[in-house]
């Protein structure tokens, strides 16, 4: 089978995958594990940009909805969330959940995705004897090498490679941002995530960016612990940003996630939330603002909108 066929088995498999079964924070941490620091500062920025409409997707645990939905009560300003989720947890109220892409057509507001690209079951290639091959997996305990069965994908694939180099990407995340902007009559695509440009990716990872979490260890082997352990790979935003540019979208925004937060009121935000505390507690929220801002060093924040609007 494929890697992504396998990826969704032991992470979408509805009665025993992994992202149906997880907390969040379980074997990794997330930027929306930082109080509401996160989760308002975007919220701020949603509001300066005159958004009415939120259209979530992977809302996991609806952390970030609920968070944001209270800051724009907070400001007295008008709001419609949306949330489009796989693995479905318990509902938030004052939230539309929606089965598909296609029910919001001629949507105008924000697109918003933390943390979702990444776990789109991706696939691996590798390049061997002069050209690009794949990477399927036999018996759920181990990889071999055959040929491409679809060669149009050959067009995403990194050029003048050496051999051996290993490269992940998910097509069907590709796929996922296309169904997007097909829906998105004005407004913008938000993407939160973590990754690096092509050069970096192949300098970094040639071996592929593939890596597991289980109960915060980090591995790259996608055979242990099966069901049990997060597995994902680093984007490659050079692809991600020349893909929506082929669809007519302008990045107006690609910076690191630090920049961004402190750029839209973090620190103003975080005097909010520390308000009234103890000199203890406000310790610790500014100690959760520096986190966020130099920790995730690898995050980005990429924000699209259909040209002419």
């Amino acid at each position: 089978m494929r890697f992504d066929e396998f990826l969704s088995e032991v992470l979408y498999n509805p009665q025993k995958g992994y992202y149906f079964r997880k907390k969040i924070g379980e074997d990794y941490y997330t930027s929306i594990s930082f109080e509401k620091l996160f989760s308002w500062t975007f919220a701020n920025y949603f509001i300066n940009l005159n958004i009415e409409n939120i259209l979530e997707i992977g809302a996991n645990e609806g952390y970030f909805a609920k968070e944001a939905i209270e800051f724009y009560k907070m400001k007295n300003k008008k709001l419609n969330y949306f949330i489009l989720e796989r693995a479905m947890f318990k509902e938030i109220e004052g939230v539309k959940y929606i089965k598909n892409l296609k029910e919001l057509k001629e949507f105008d507001g924000v697109i918003f995705q933390n943390e979702v690209l990444d776990a789109i079951e991706f696939r691996r290639f590798i390049y061997k004897d002069g050209k690009w091959k794949e990477l399927y997996v036999r018996d759920f305990k181990e990889f071999y090498i055959d040929e491409i069965k679809d060669k149009e994908i050959i067009k995403y694939l990194p050029e003048n490679v050496f051999e051996g180099l290993i490269y992940d990407v998910s097509i069907k995340a590709l796929e996922f941002l296309k169904e997007q902007v097909e829906i998105l009559r004005k407004g913008f695509i938000v993407i939160v995530d973590y990754g690096y440009e092509r050069d970096e990716i192949i300098e970094r990872f040639p071996n592929g960016s593939l890596t597991t979490y289980y109960k915060h260890s980090v591995s790259d082997n996608p055979f242990e612990n099966l069901y049990e352990q997060d597995i994902t790979y680093f984007l490659d935003w050079t692809l991600i940003k020349n893909f929506l540019k082929g669809l007519n979208v302008d990045i107006i925004v690609f910076e690191n996630q630090g920049k961004f937060l402190l750029e839209n009121g973090i620190l103003e935000i975080a005097e909010i939330i520390s308000k009234n505390l103890s000199e203890l507690e406000r310790f610790k929220i500014f100690n959760k603002v520096k986190s966020l801002v130099f920790d995730f060093h690898n995050f980005y924040v990429l924000i699209g909108a259909p040209r002419g609007t």
